[in-house]
C-alpha cells in the first residue's frame, strides 16, 4: 500500500517543475506516488514531466485553466495513499520531509489527523520562515484556531493529512483565488472533529514567483473578508472579533481595501462590536499621547456610553470618509508628495497628530516632501524613530513655523476656525489635507 500520495498542482511551470519533481523523488522516504495536475499549460511542462522516468508518476493534463484548487480536488481524487501530502511546483521539499511527517503520525497514530511543519519563503520582498517563530505554541487545537482566526499559518506545501480527512470533510474551494490552503485547513480545524499537530521544523522552500497569487495584492481584500465572515460565529465564541479587524487594519494590505470591503466588514458586526471598535480603535492611536483629556472627557461618568459611541462613531465615519477618497486618490496613480510640490510645498507642518496625521506623516516618510513640524493642541509623543519637534498649538505665534512652505490640517472637522486661528499666529499658507484628495 502506498503511504503518501503527493499532489502537484501546476500551470506553466516548465522550467522549475523538475526541482520540485525531483525534491520528491529524492526523499529519505520511499513510499509515496505523485500525482502531478496539469491545469491547462501552455509551456513546455509536459515534456519535462514525461522525460523523469519513474513509474510512481502520475501525470494528468487538462486542456482549460480551472485553478489550483481544481487541480488539487482532481488529484487528491486519484489519490490511493493513506496520508495526503502537498506541493506546488514551484517549491522544492528538503529530503527528510515525509519522514518527519511520518514520524508525527505514527507517534500519535490515535489522535493525530493533520500534521503541519514551518517552511522557508523566498519573495519579491525578502526571505522568511513561516509560520514565523513568533508562533510558539501550537500544542492543541484551541490555541491553533486562536492563531489561525488571526491570519494563516498554514502553507499546503507543509500539511499532511489523513485520506479520510477529506474525504469527510469536502474539497478545497474552487471559487476562492487567494488564501485557498488557510480558508480550507481552518475550516477542517474549526469542525473540531480532527486533531492538528505541529511538527516545529522548516521541512520546504518555497520560492514565490511574479506570478504568484501571493503577489496579487488586490486579491487580499476579497478573500479575506470571505474567510473572515466564514468563521465569524468561531471568532465570536472566543471574544476575538474585535481584535481580528483591528489586526486586519494594520496590515500592509489595507492600502488596497475599498469602499464596498469597508461596508461589507462594518455590516458583518454587531451594534456593540461596532461601538468596542471605535473605542479601541481610537485607543491605539491614544498610545502616542501623554495626555488623554479627549477621551477621558467623553466616557466620564456624565457622557455615559450612548453619546461616547455616537461621538465616535460620527468622527470615524468621518475619518473613514478621507480615508476612501486618498485609497481611491493613490489608485488613480496620485500621491499627497507630488500634489505638495507640484504647488511648490517641499517643507510641512502637520497640524493635527491624530489617524491621519499618522498616515500622512507615514506617506510622506523617502518622499520630496519633508515634515518639519506637528504641531498639536495636546502634548504628543511621536517615538524616537520620528525626531520631529512638536509645537503646542496654545497662545500666542508659531514663529518657529517660519521656515515651511505649509501647514497641513489633519482635522477632520472645524477646518475653518483652525484655518483662522492659526493665521492670526503665523503667515505660512494653511491648506486642508481632504483638498490635496483631488
Amino acid at each position: 500500500m502506498v503511504i503518501f500520495s503527493v499532489i502537484m498542482p501546476t500551470y506553466n511551470r516548465g522550467h522549475i517543475i523538475k526541482n520540485a519533481i525531483m525534491s520528491v523523488i529524492n526523499q529519505i522516504f520511499q513510499s509515496w506516488e505523485l500525482i502531478i495536475v496539469d491545469d491547462g499549460s501552455t509551456d513546455n511542462t509536459s515534456e519535462v514531466v514525461s522525460s523523469i522516468a519513474d513509474n510512481r508518476i502520475n501525470y494528468i493534463r487538462y486542456e482549460k485553466n480551472a485553478g489550483s484548487n481544481y487541480a488539487r480536488n482532481i488529484g487528491i481524487g486519484k489519490a490511493s495513499g493513506k496520508y495526503l501530502a502537498f506541493i506546488d511546483s514551484d517549491n522544492q521539499w528538503r529530503t527528510n520531509y515525509l519522514e518527519s511527517q511520518l514520524d508525527i503520525f505514527q507517534n500519535d497514530e490515535v489522535s493525530a489527523d493533520v500534521v503541519f511543519a514551518r517552511c522557508f519563503i523566498t519573495g519579491s520582498w525578502g526571505t522568511f520562515i513561516f509560520p514565523n517563530n513568533l508562533y510558539t505554541d501550537f500544542s492543541s487545537n484551541e490555541k491553533i484556531t486562536r492563531y489561525a482566526l488571526y491570519s494563516s499559518v498554514f502553507d499546503t506545501n507543509v500539511v499532511c493529512m489523513k485520506r479520510i480527512v477529506w474525504e469527510q470533510s469536502g474539497k478545497f474551494d474552487e471559487n476562492l483565488f487567494r488564501f485557498q490552503d488557510w480558508e480550507y485547513f481552518l475550516r477542517i480545524l474549526v469542525q473540531g472533529k480532527y486533531q492538528f499537530r505541529f511538527n516545529d521544523a522548516v521541512l520546504c522552500d518555497n520560492y514565490l514567483q511574479q506570478d504568484s497569487i501571493t503577489e496579487k495584492k488586490e486579491l487580499f481584500w476579497d478573500s479575506r473578508l470571505y474567510i473572515f465572515e466564514k468563521n465569524i460565529e468561531k471568532s465570536r465564541e472566543i471574544g476575538e472579533v474585535v481584535n481580528i479587524i483591528l489586526y486586519l487594519l494594520k496590515q500592509p494590505d489595507v492600502n488596497y481595501i475599498l469602499p464596498y470591503h469597508v461596508e461589507k466588514l462594518m455590516g458583518m458586526l454587531f451594534s456593540n462590536e461596532v461601538t468596542e471598535l471605535y473605542k479601541k480603535y481610537y485607543a491605539e492611536y491614544e498610545r502616542y499621547c501623554t495626555s488623554y483629556y479627549e477621551i477621558s472627557n467623553m466616557i466620564n461618568e456624565k457622557s455615559g456610553q450612548a453619546e461616547y459611541a455616537l461621538k465616535l462613531a460620527d468622527k470615524n465615519e468621518q475619518i473613514l470618509q478621507i480615508e476612501r477618497k486618498w485609497i481611491t486618490f493613490k489608485q488613480n496613480g496620485n500621491n499627497v508628495a507630488s500634489v505638495l510640490m507640484e504647488k511648490g510645498i517641499y517643507r510641512i507642518a502637520i497640524y493635527g497628530y491624530g489617524v491621519l496625521g499618522i498616515l500622512l506623516l507615514q506617506e510622506l516618510k523617502n518622499s520630496g516632501v519633508s515634515v518639519k513640524y506637528i504641531v498639536d493642541k495636546r502634548k504628543i509623543k511621536l517615538g524616537k524613530e520620528a525626531g520631529i519637534p512638536v509645537i503646542i498649538n496654545s497662545s500666542g505665534s508659531l514663529k518657529q513655523l517660519k521656515g515651511v512652505d505649509a501647514i497641513v490640517v489633519t482635522a477632520i472637522a472645524d477646518y475653518e476656525e483652525i484655518r483662522k486661528e492659526l493665521e492670526k499666529k503665523t503667515d505660512v499658507k494653511v491648506i486642508h489635507l481632504g483638498g490635496l484628495l483631488i
